[in-house]
């Protein structure tokens, strides 16, 4: 969905670019500096599961995110030179110092201090998605995720 979006120059711009410097910058406001020097989220609600600081759900749509906001501020002060964004250094600043996704030895966790204890609906949402190796191929399932239009996500061989 990603490609087919970005490509779209006019609707990149007008709609998509605008629309996630809303919603990074809804994130900044509850990030917190801590002891360790990283920036922190307090407990939010990692959907399906529970509230937890640090929730991995949070902090991976934030690092895409941002990650995103930085690759097209540059693309698109390459493309035209009076264009300037001044919020790029703040986001490069935010990136540097966010903490890293939660880990244990059994993996990702579900945020700071807080592994997954049990079942779980859903193991991925759209923020892994955005990962270059298919995950929908994991999934026993998939013929139902077909039916709301995740099975049109599988890459082409």
């Amino acid at each position: 969905m990603e490609v087919r979006y970005w490509h779209d120059e006019s609707l990149r711009d007008e709609v998509l670019y605008p629309l996630l410097v809303r919603a990074v910058n809804y994130y900044r406001h509850f990030l917190v500096e801590e002891n360790d020097g990283r920036l922190h989220l307090p407990a939010t609600h990692r959907p399906e599961y529970r509230t937890v600081a640090d929730c991995t759900y949070d902090l991976d749509l934030l690092h895409w995110g941002l990650n995103r906001l930085v690759e097209l501020a540059e693309e698109k002060r390459q493309m035209d030179a009076h264009f300037e964004e001044p919020l790029l250094p703040k986001w490069k600043q935010i990136l540097h110092k966010l903490t890293p996704i939660h880990t244990d030895e059994t993996g990702r966790m579900i945020g700071r201090e807080t592994a997954l204890t049990g079942g779980h609906c859903v193991q991925f949402y759209a923020s892994t998605m955005t990962q270059t190796e298919p995950v929908i191929d994991a999934i026993p399932a998939r013929g139902q995720l077909h039916s709301f239009g995740l099975g049109r996500l599988k890459p082409e061989r």
